[in-house]
């Protein structure tokens, strides 16, 4: 109730900026703005604003700035043909008092700046979203424009700007090991900063991407797949003679005993230390340098050696033997652990 004895009982939100049928640019950062005030003429200064879209985007809280007036930035980040429509609540949380209201638009598709997907930089093992990335791991981010054309990086340590696009995360630039319009693969440096959210931004030529946050965790493992997507059948392999064998699927089923290697990423820093992007020479050791764990069909496995891959930049393995007890089968589960961290299933064949 205010000073006049008025209680109010509705809020009437007004869209100030982007217009009926505004038309904004894919890519490009647009301002948001409300004015709220009750049905007593009293300016909303306390509780929730906030907006959604229809485009796929997500959902961001506007900032008070206590005049009725409430703001914030939205970076048109997807495209959708059939047009987008902005709906904006304002609530008092645990009241009656909440009101929506909605601007249609269109959102301008042929801007040339190059795009990141929300939430789509993972690691390149599990193609998770919303799992955090580690120092030394392979990663992938997916977009569109990012990169004039398809290369994949000749030597090691990987190149730095690949068809003129480079990929920074908290300023450091980062060694890239494939480039494409929709996908980049990257390594992440050893000496970024830890269990934080760090910025990554991409620059394709002379435009760049929106920063897109990226929470680091100082190790979040995972297994590679026999299809890349990072669920079903590991990259899990027979170890004959110090050498790879098959592939522990079905026909070719690992037993108690047996030697195997597992294809990971995301196992953090190792020891001795190498720069990021390398590919470790003929013979070298790099271990990781937190403890690493295995389980096979939930039985704990014994773990010999858990260190970067000659395999390529940014690939760690796991070498492990197959311990007694585990029940047979071809999907029998797989976790590798790190730290307390542990990665995504995947599975192996057992007998």
């Amino acid at each position: 109730r205010d000073a006049g004895g008025c209680a109010p009982t509705r809020l009437l939100p007004v869209f100030t900026s982007l217009g009926v049928d505004f038309n904004v640019p894919l890519g490009w950062p647009a301002s948001l703005e409300m004015r709220v005030v009750d049905d007593c003429g009293q300016p909303f200064v306390t509780g929730f604003v906030g907006a959604a879209f229809t485009n796929g985007d997500p959902p961001i809280v506007l900032v008070p700035l206590r005049d009725g007036r409430w703001a914030a930035t939205w970076v048109v980040r997807r495209l959708s043909n059939s047009g987008v429509t902005v709906s904006a609540i304002a609530e008092v949380p645990g009241t009656s008092l909440r009101a929506v209201v909605s601007l249609p638009g269109a959102i301008r598709g042929n801007s040339p700046t190059p795009l990141v997907i929300p939430g789509s930089v993972s690691n390149s093992a599990t193609l998770r979203p919303g799992l955090p990335v580690a120092p030394g791991s392979l990663i992938s981010l997916f977009g569109t424009k990012l990169a004039d054309s398809e290369k994949a990086s000749p030597r090691s340590p990987l190149e730095l700007v690949l068809a003129g696009t480079s990929v920074a995360i908290a300023g450091r630039p980062m060694p890239l090991q494939f480039v494409a319009d929709g996908q980049v693969n990257a390594v992440v440096p050893y000496d970024v900063p830890v269990n934080t959210t760090l910025q990554l931004v991409l620059a394709s030529g002379a435009t760049i991407t929106v920063p897109e946050a990226v929470v680091v965790a100082g190790a979040q493992p995972g297994v590679f797949t026999k299809d890349s997507s990072g669920r079903g059948q590991g990259l899990v392999y027979l170890l004959r003679d110090g050498a790879l064998g098959p592939l522990a699927e079905k026909g070719a089923a690992v037993r108690a005993g047996d030697a195997i290697t597992i294809v990971c990423a995301g196992l953090g820093a190792v020891s001795p230390a190498i720069e990021a992007g390398t590919t470790p020479a003929s013979g070298a050791i790099h271990s990781v340098m937190k403890p690493v764990s295995v389980t096979i069909g939930g039985v704990t496995a014994d773990v010999s050696f858990a260190g970067l891959s000659a395999l390529g930049a940014g690939l760690y393995e796991v070498r492990a033997n197959m311990p007694a007890g585990v029940e047979p089968g071809d999907l029998t589960p797989l976790v590798v652990t790190v730290d307390g961290q542990a990665s995504p299933e995947v599975t192996i064949a057992v007998r």
